[in-house]
C-alpha cells in the first residue's frame, strides 16, 4: 500500500463549556485529491457522503464509503484518513464538533453501530436536510465561543436523530444480503473481520447475527457457496480450467487444500469429479454431500 499523504498540523482547539459546540462545518464537492483526517485533538467529526465515493484508511484497513454512508469519528490518537476516490470523488458534508453533551450522544451512537467509523444509514436524506439547515444558519449567524447558536441547536437535533433507530434498521443484516456479499467476493478468501467491518458491526455481534440469519455458521455457508461454485466451474468443461484455476476462482489459494475440502464434501476429488462429468456427456452428477 502506498504511503498516505501528510496532513497539516493544527493547534489544539480551545476547551468549551458549551454542551454543543461546532468547530467547523462545510461541504466538499468532487475534489479528486481531497484528503482529511477523521478529526483533530479532542473533537469529534461527523461526515455524510451524498454522492461519489472515497476510501477510509485506519489501522492498516481500508473501507470504501459511498452515498448513504455516515461517518462518526470520536476523539482518538488514531482517527484514520478519508481520501476521495480519484475517479468518482465524494460529495460530502462535514461537521467537527465538541461539547460535553454532544460528545456523550456521539459515544452512544458509536456504541450502537459497534464502534464503526463509517456505516450505512437508511435515513440519510433526513440527515442531509439537517446539515443543509445548519450550513444556512451558520452563514447567517456564525457560532461563537460564548453561547449556543441555532446551528448548534440543529447539531443537537442531528445527534438525537442518530440515536433514534428506526425499525427498518434492525433487519439490515439479512440472509439475502449476506449471501450476495459472499457471492460478490467469491474469489476472495473468507475474512470475518472484513465482513464485520462492511456491515458496521463488531466481530462478535456480526457472527451471532449472521448465524441467526443463515441458520448455520457463517464459515459453513461461505464454504458451501464456494464448493458449489467450484463444482459449476468443473461442470463447464468448455472453460478448460485447471484444478488450480478453479481453486483460485473459488477463493482457495492452495489447490491441495481445496482438493481436500472438495473430497470431504463430495466424497471424491475434483479431478475424479471432472472425469465423471466428461464420461457422462458433460452433465452434472447428482452427488449427496457427505458433511
Amino acid at each position: 500500500m502506498q504511503p498516505l499523504p501528510p496532513l497539516p498540523v493544527r493547534p489544539p482547539s480551545p476547551p468549551t463549556r458549551l454542551p454543543f459546540r461546532i468547530r467547523t462545518l462545510g461541504r466538499i464537492r468532487a475534489q479528486p485529491y481531497h484528503a482529511t483526517a477523521g478529526t483533530y485533538h479532542h473533537d469529534a467529526m461527523f461526515t455524510l457522503v451524498r454522492a461519489g465515493s472515497g476510501l477510509y484508511h485506519r489501522k492498516g484497513r481500508v473501507q470504501r464509503v459511498h452515498a448513504g454512508f455516515l461517518g462518526l469519528v470520536l476523539p482518538s490518537p488514531d482517527t484514520g484518513l478519508l481520501i476521495a476516490d480519484a475517479q468518482d470523488p465524494y460529495d460530502h458534508y462535514f461537521c467537527r464538533f465538541a461539547g460535553h453533551e454532544a460528545l456523550r450522544m456521539a459515544r452512544v451512537v458509536s456504541v450502537r453501530h459497534a464502534g464503526a467509523a463509517f456505516f450505512e444509514y437508511p435515513r440519510w436524506p433526513e440527515v442531509m436536510l439537517i446539515l443543509e439547515s445548519m450550513m444556512t444558519l451558520e452563514s447567517r449567524a456564525p457560532s461563537t465561543t460564548l453561547w449556543m447558536t441555532q446551528t448548534e441547536a440543529e447539531l443537537a437535533r442531528l445527534l438525537a436523530l442518530l440515536l433514534t433507530l428506526p425499525a427498518s434498521d434492525e433487519p439490515r443484516l439479512t440472509e439475502a444480503r449476506l449471501r450476495q456479499y459472499m457471492i460478490d467476493r467469491m474469489a476472495e478468501p473468507f475474512d470475518l473481520d472484513q465482513m464485520a467491518q462492511h456491515f458496521g458491526m463488531s466481530r462478535f455481534s456480526f457472527s451471532r447475527r449472521a448465524r441467526a440469519a443463515l441458520g448455520e455458521p457463517l464459515s459453513s455457508a461461505s464454504r458451501l457457496l464456494k464448493l458449489e461454485f467450484s463444482r459449476s466451474l468443473l461442470d463447464a468443461a468448455a472453460l478448460d480450467l485447471s484444478i488450480a484455476d478453479v481453486a483460485l476462482r473459488a477463493g482457495y489459494q492452495d489447490p491441495l487444500y481445496f482438493s481436500r475440502i472438495f473430497r470431504r464434501h463430495f466424497a471424491m476429488s475434483p479431478t475424479r469429479y471432472r472425469a465423471r462429468v466428461l464420461a457422462h456427456g458433460r452433465q452434472r452428477q447428482v452427488l449427496p454431500a457427505v458433511c
